[in-house]
């Protein structure tokens, strides 16, 4: 509880049997009286000397002696002791008293006519780890103990005492904390400035070494940057300083080879920008990181020295990623396109279109559920016959009825390949070379196709009762589309256990449909091909098969075109063509003037229309780009 005349007996371990002898020794009763309110310990701090300690960092408790003083006729009194253990570095805050432990109670009679000290004696086993990094107390060690008058009924007349002077040991006189059992809230308190401590005497030996190395983290403010220019970052490292002895003399130096053009450097604790505070062990120091940086993930080591004569050190790593910061550039008045960091555009006279940008994308498939929409066209189509192959692992050339021919990834075809394995190609036909099924994209053949249910499939009569047959249906400019159905098709080996009844539809606008009915379930994704993939095996567009489950649904694929990150400068319509249309549309977007209408004449890209665009644009529609 509250301070009260300290006085403090601890014992040492020695080779033999552990003595005792005085540690901590406050015996001046000339001072303060305390009573503190119910439910309340009030703690104060015990500091006890390192010589004493040793090389040891545990205080094994066998009895603490309390002091209480009591004023004539004092009602009985239920004094309960407690210990709590010294967190972080720092005493002299309420938030360094850890969690109490309760040492012990006991019961007080009734006091005599005579005021005086009573001593209260608890016998007990606990064992503390001592505090030794305490600022401002360098050769001390610290724990806190703490006074209870367990029963209301005993406040009246019966209090802590508070002294001052001392021979052994210290404590932050005048201050102390009471902490709130209902709510564990410890609050601060002083004695305007006067000495104070609490009467109570430890016993017990030390034990444990506690000599430590010093340990230290280490940051890099920011900790990522980019490749393009030259920056500066902070090096940070907060040391912890080795124990017994305590570490002097602490330095830091961090070796940056490991980025382009670095060196070994030394952190300061001065207090001088970009350090915050002198002495507080934070080191930094601003490191210069050059230009160009090769991207990626860095380890910066450091080393932490100090000048004892242990001549401890401390390594660790600081964590810094570099970037990409290039992007697309237009040049030429956007009508090439390079890859380069923001400078290099910038030296280049370009437009810079941001990190990560590309100059194109390609032509893709995006794939949607719908629901099943299968129009059966099993006695109505027109049978399969190979042209390439046989009826096994063949293809037949089909002509498509679509005046303008069908878009397959960018390029026009009047004609498929219609495939018994379950597959529509368009450059070549597949023949019975492929029919192993694989995850896509992927450079295996085969490729250039769409994949309704990819598989060795069996559509001959002789081994199962598949069927393979196309369709045209629908009016042209409406609903024309070319269909392909796959009947109870089977797997090869399995006509008896397999039956898989799919279509393939292609529609004049370019997308396509892949339409199910009852088809036997893939077990892995890999047991079935389904998707779209490009000529070479680079791009495509998976479905997974074991999403489709016993069928009766459809997967649509919707043809997204490749899009331009720079256009001609010229070409304000972005129609690919420079013509009247764009000075029309130029003269026009110029005359508004804002952007937010009207964005057709900022050609520049500033967000500013003005005499800069004009100049661009006249320019550019001269030379034709």
């Amino acid at each position: 509880m509250k301070n009260t005349i300290l006085s403090a007996l601890l014992l040492t371990s020695l080779a033999g049997a552990a003595q005792a002898q005085v540690v901590y020794n406050f015996n001046n009763l000339a001072g303060f009286i305390y009573q503190a309110p119910v439910n309340t310990i009030t703690f104060d701090d015990v500091f006890i000397p390192k010589t004493l300690l040793g090389a040891n960092g545990k205080l094994n408790l066998t009895s603490v002696t309390s002091g209480i003083y009591r004023f004539a006729n004092a009602p009985a009194v239920d004094v309960s002791l407690w210990a709590a253990p010294m967190l972080g570095n720092n005493a002299f805050v309420a938030t360094s008293l850890g969690t109490p432990v309760l040492l012990g109670t006991v019961s007080l009679p009734v006091h005599g006519p005579t005021a005086g000290q009573f001593p209260v004696t608890i016998a007990t086993t606990q064992i503390f780890d001592l505090n030794g990094t305490i600022p401002g107390r360098p050769n001390f060690a610290g724990l806190y103990f703490g006074t209870q008058f367990a029963s209301p009924a005993g406040l009246t007349n019966n209090f802590l005492r508070m002294a001052n002077g001392g021979t052994i040991g210290e404590n932050f006189r005048g201050l102390f904390y009471e902490y709130n059992i209902a709510t564990a809230v410890a609050t601060g308190f002083g004695f305007n400035g006067a000495p104070a401590a609490f009467a109570i005497t430890l016993n017990g030996t030390f034990s444990d070494p506690i000599t430590s190395n010093p340990a230290a983290g280490g940051v890099s403010v920011p900790n990522t940057i980019d490749n393009d220019l030259a920056q500066n970052v902070v090096l940070r490292v907060t040391v912890s300083p080795g124990q017994l002895p305590l570490s002097t003399g602490l330095g830091v130096t961090a070796d940056a080879s490991v980025l382009v053009g670095g060196s070994v450097v030394t952190l300061l604790d001065n207090g001088i920008a970009p350090d915050a505070t002198a002495g507080d062990n934070i080191f930094t120091v601003t490191l210069a990181v050059a230009a160009n940086q090769i991207v990626g993930a860095y380890l910066i080591p450091f080393t932490v020295t100090e000048t004892n004569v242990e001549a401890r050190t401390a390594t660790n790593n600081i964590a810094l990623t570099v970037t990409d910061a290039s992007g697309s550039c237009c040049l030429n008045g956007g009508a090439t396109c390079e890859i380069l960091l923001p400078s290099a555009c910038a030296a280049q006279l370009g437009t810079f279109n941001g990190t990560g940008s590309i100059c194109s994308t390609p032509d893709t498939y995006t794939a949607s559920s719908a629901a099943a929409a299968f129009e059966n066209i099993s006695t109505t189509g027109t049978p399969f016959i190979p042209d390439t192959g046989n009826t096994d692992d063949g293809s037949q050339s089909v002509a498509l009825p679509f005046a303008n021919g069908f878009n397959f990834y960018g390029t026009t075809f009047f004609a498929t390949f219609v495939n018994n394995n379950g597959a529509l190609s368009f450059f070549n036909a597949i023949g019975n070379a492929g029919f192993a099924p694989n995850i896509i994209p992927s450079a295996a053949a085969p490729n250039g196709a769409i994949f309704g249910w990819w598989q060795d499939l069996d559509i001959t009569p002789v081994i199962g009762n598949g069927t393979l047959v196309y369709e045209t249906r629908g009016t042209a400019g409406v609903d024309l589309r070319f269909i392909a159905q796959w009947t109870n098709a089977a797997f090869f080996g399995s006509p008896a256990t397999t039956s898989n009844t799919f279509q393939i539809v292609l529609f004049e606008n370019g997308n396509s449909a892949i339409r199910y009915g009852a088809v036997t379930p893939a077990v892995l994704a890999a047991d079935v091909t389904v998707g779209i993939e490009d000529a070479t095996g680079a791009f495509g567009t998976n479905i997974p098969s074991t999403g489709i489950g016993a069928g009766n649904t459809t997967r649509r694929l919707t043809f997204v075109p490749s899009t331009q990150a720079c256009f001609c400068t010229a070409d304000v319509n972005k129609d690919g063509v420079v013509d009247g249309q764009d000075f029309i549309d130029f003269i026009n977007a110029f005359g508004v003037g804002d952007v937010t209408v009207d964005n057709k004449a900022d050609v520049n890209k500033d967000l500013i229309i003005d005499g800069g665009d004009f100049i661009l644009f006249i320019n550019s529609f001269g030379a034709g780009c």
